[in-house]
């Protein structure tokens, strides 16, 4: 039954919801299905399944990325209720969440540069944080009253408290370092094909949610208190999904390459980290 939950049906929301925001992109069917398939056999889902970890926080992540793009593209209240909803759930699903929470509601600024009406856009601020703020105080209410953490509901292992890692912050920032090698894959190749970042809203979007996953997994790992490494890989594949997504989309040639480049990179990060242990 926790199989179910914790990797059945977050790894099917996950492909599922990938291969519809590819498809919605502009690609066909069989592109938008390699791709997922490119995805989904990166090191970290791979290795998180294996080691029956849970998924929930790439699932959540995916969320994440898909309505930060939605929102940069147009910020009208529906859009910034669901990218507010996604930074809400995703602090409950996982618990990590809350450190991705905190990293990327201050990049929301950047994401949402490029609208004109400023007065409009503060209001629409003050709506996409005040879900992310009130499940935030809620899990604290939760903690403070010895609560069990809604993540264990979704089969989450150590969920009441983050995996302890070995002394040493080299080894603890390893997870991070490798998500920015694998992510530096599909950020740089949309702005070689779009030529167009600081204008394009859509791509600092997913920049700005890379970004805000680096930090929130690096900050936790400084603090000694991280998720296990397969689960903390396993964002990267959501990440590049989104990025591939953005439209105009690439050539299909171009996706392909990109994803699998971030495949190899993946398992060469996962058996260099093996290595070094």
């Amino acid at each position: 039954m926790r199989m179910l939950v914790a990797e059945v049906l977050p790894g099917g929301f996950l492909a599922i919801g990938a291969l519809f925001w590819l498809w919605r992109a502009g690609y066909t069917t069989n592109v938008s299905a390699l791709l997922v398939a490119a995805a989904l056999l990166q090191a970290g889902p791979i290795l998180a399944v294996a080691n029956e970890q849970s998924l929930w926080l790439a699932a959540g992540v995916l969320a994440v990325a898909c309505s930060a793009v939605a929102f940069a593209e147009r910020a009208d209240p529906r859009r910034i209720m669901v990218f507010g909803g996604s930074l809400a759930a995703i602090q409950l699903i996982d618990p990590l969440g809350g450190f991705l929470a905190a990293s990327l509601l201050p990049a929301t600024l950047m994401i949402g540069g490029g609208h004109e009406d400023r007065q409009r856009q503060a209001g629409l601020y003050v709506i996409l944080m005040f879900l992310p703020l009130i499940t935030a105080g809620l899990l604290l209410y939760l903690a403070l009253t010895h609560h069990p953490a809604p993540a264990l509901l979704l089969g989450q292992q150590n969920a009441a408290g983050l995996t302890r890692l070995p002394p040493g912050l080299g080894w603890r920032l390893m997870p991070a370092l490798s998500l920015a090698a694998v992510l530096a894959v599909p950020i740089w190749a949309n702005r070689v094909w779009r030529s167009r970042l600081r204008e394009d809203a859509a791509m600092r979007a997913v920049a700005a949610v890379a970004l805000a996953v680096i930090a929130a997994v690096a900050l936790a790992a400084c603090l000694s208190v991280v998720r296990a490494p397969a689960t903390l890989m396993s964002t990267a594949a959501p990440i590049m999904v989104a990025a591939l997504g953005l439209r105009p989309v690439p050539p299909a040639r171009t996706g392909a390459a990109t994803a699998a480049t971030c495949l190899a990179l993946s398992w060469s990060c996962a058996f260099g980290a093996s290595l070094l242990r």
